[in-house]
């Protein structure tokens, strides 16, 4: 749906004056799709939740006292530093929430203006496509996640998703459908683009694209937005591992977790809904507390996250396909939600500074600078952290804080 802007003007206002004064606010529209509603036709407003209501002057007030009754959610104030706006809006502000109504005031420079309607329309969407959400559970959580596990009951609730508990044989009937010719083009195409093919060959990616393809089919038939799936398992079963099946789905858009862990996949599908950006899904395995820095590695990465990769083995089991993706360096964003009933989240802005090559630990590799490193030592949220390009701690603090959990 597109977003609704009621404009209010005082009856006694120079209008021309005004709407010349307001021309570059009135732009900012132009980026966004927009309804412009009437005060003659107030049941218009009921269809808008959230209303923006651009405050064009002062002497205003009694206007929102008159379609009041017609507003069904919350109110964002759009003002300006001419004709008085502002004043107008904090006086509607105050007596809106006296009525038990919800809002605020969007004030700044035309960009600023602009980024606040943004991060308000991103945040509506975002929480209208986690309520429409459904997340495979693909074998329980990996033993080792012991803070990690949650109640699907508490996932729907808190986060409007739902979680559908698949048993792993569901993917490994799928695996075993599938014949190896019908990956085999893909093989060539992912090891064509690949700087190097290292402790694997061309049998195990066809048998890793295999699993992709049968995830596929699990998508469709369980109807499934994301999923997360108890990879270990499928090493001793099928003899691969979920590394580039995970990579590629991600690549898709379908948000897919490792190990199970329903917390850390959560968060990539809100990231994801916000951002628009798919997110490396990682484990913190050294900190440098003289210079500030985290080292973070997993055997899988989105390839739309890596201007580069080579294919190498799973860490841990030397099987299957792990990716060794080398991500740009420049502004990121660590981000996790987690805790006890998943009420806590950490969003902490960093600096990728450099992609490693350590045979110690998982395949892709990166070091990123941040200021609070007591977190990870004293107040971790669980051990899967994701690493997101570009500093995106605006928008997530705006959508914690709008759904009244900062």
């Amino acid at each position: 749906m597109n977003i609704g802007i009621l404009s209010l003007v005082s009856a006694v206002s120079n209008r021309q004056k005004i709407e010349q004064s307001l021309q570059e606010y009135t732009a900012v529209f132009e980026e966004f799709a927009v309804d412009f509603l009437a005060m003659g036709s107030p049941k218009e407003i009921e269809r808008y939740n959230p209303i923006f209501i651009f405050v064009k002057s002062g002497g205003t007030e009694n206007q929102l006292r008159e379609i009041y009754r017609y507003i069904k959610g919350e109110v964002y104030f759009l003002t300006t530093p001419f004709n008085n706006s502002l004043a107008a809006a904090m006086e509607m502000l105050t007596w809106l929430k006296r009525q038990g109504g919800t809002g605020e005031i969007i004030h700044g420079t035309p960009d600023e203006v602009r980024e606040q309607i943004s991060a308000i329309t991103k945040i509506k969407k975002a929480g209208q496509k986690m309520a429409r959400s459904v997340l495979g559970l693909i074998g329980p959580p990996s033993d080792w996640l012991i803070a990690s596990m949650v109640d699907p009951a508490i996932v729907k609730s808190n986060w409007g998703v739902e979680i559908k508990e698949l048993a792993i044989s569901e993917v490994i009937d799928y695996y075993h459908q599938v014949g190896r010719e019908e990956g085999a083009e893909l093989s060539r195409e992912i090891t064509r683009k690949a700087v190097a093919v290292k402790e694997s060959d061309l049998n195990d990616l066809e048998e890793a694209v295999r699993l992709y393809l049968a995830l596929q089919e699990l998508i469709k038939q369980q109807q499934l937005s994301a999923l997360t799936i108890r990879c270990f398992d499928l090493v001793g079963k099928i003899g691969t591992t979920g590394c580039l099946a995970l990579s590629l789905l991600n690549d898709q858009g379908i948000i897919a977790g490792c190990e199970g862990d329903v917390p850390t996949t959560l968060s990539m599908m809100l990231a994801y809904y916000l951002t628009d950006s798919v997110s490396f899904m990682a484990n913190p395995v050294s900190i440098d507390s003289s210079n500030r820095k985290v080292k973070f590695a997993h055997c899988t990465v989105p390839f739309a996250l890596s201007r580069n990769y080579l294919l190498s083995s799973h860490f841990e089991t030397g099987k299957g396909i792990g990716i060794q993706g080398i991500i740009n360096e420049g502004p990121v964003t660590v981000f996790k939600i987690g805790g006890e009933n998943l009420a806590q989240y950490i969003i902490m802005p960093g600096q990728l500074l450099i992609n490693t090559d350590d045979h110690n630990c998982c395949r892709t590799q990166i070091e990123v600078q941040v200021d609070n490193l007591d977190y990870f030592l004293t107040e971790p949220i669980g051990n899967h952290h994701l690493i997101i390009p570009g500093d995106h701690s605006y928008l997530l603090n705006k959508y914690f804080s709008a759904q009244g959990r900062d």
